[in-house]
């Protein structure tokens, strides 16, 4: 009956969402680097809600393929 009614939890769920201390921590820079990077000031988009500041994670993981890309060749000797 509970899942019926959509009271299952499951145990599998990811956030969509992180605050700046968890999303500075998966990217290993900062609060303060975070911040800078944050739209308007830099290309991470993050999501006010009341007054606090949530940064999605898909949006996170976006950023570093980015930087990944960009950097590609970089320390390679051409």
């Amino acid at each position: 009956m509970n899942q019926l009614c959509g009271s299952h939890q499951d145990n599998n769920l990811q956030p969509l969402l992180v605050d700046a201390k968890n999303a500075s921590t998966m990217l290993n820079i900062s609060r303060r680097t975070l911040w800078s990077k944050t739209s308007p000031r830099g290309p991470i988009p993050a999501i006010r809600i009341g007054r606090s500041v949530k940064y999605p994670v898909d949006e996170l993981k976006k950023y570093v393929a980015s930087q990944v890309a960009d950097n590609k060749g970089y320390g390679s000797k051409a």
